[in-house]
């Protein structure tokens, strides 16, 4: 899991938000806005996509920490939260 988390971050380093990622007013469906807009009430900011297949996303939380979310495809659940950099846990 910590490779595809320095995986992920590697490749949005170099790749930019821009071209890969997506900010929420850019999300491809209307159920990743709508856990786009679940995230944002639950104090998350700049929230992109990271994998649409496997509903990744990649957002700051409320003290600025950078987490990778995975989002149940069906009930708009978290299966998964995992901080980016591990001091921040």
């Amino acid at each position: 899991m910590a490779r595809l988390i320095a995986a992920l971050s590697t490749a949005l380093f170099f790749l930019g938000s821009t071209v890969y990622g997506q900010t929420r007013e850019e999300m491809p469906t209307a159920y990743l806005d709508g856990v786009a807009a679940k995230l944002i009430m639950a104090g998350f900011q700049d929230i992109r996509l990271i994998d649409e297949k496997s509903n990744t996303l990649v957002a700051y939380d409320k003290w600025g920490s950078e987490v990778v979310i995975v989002i149940d495809p069906y009930n708009r659940k978290t299966l998964s939260q995992t901080y980016v950099h591990p001091a921040d846990e």
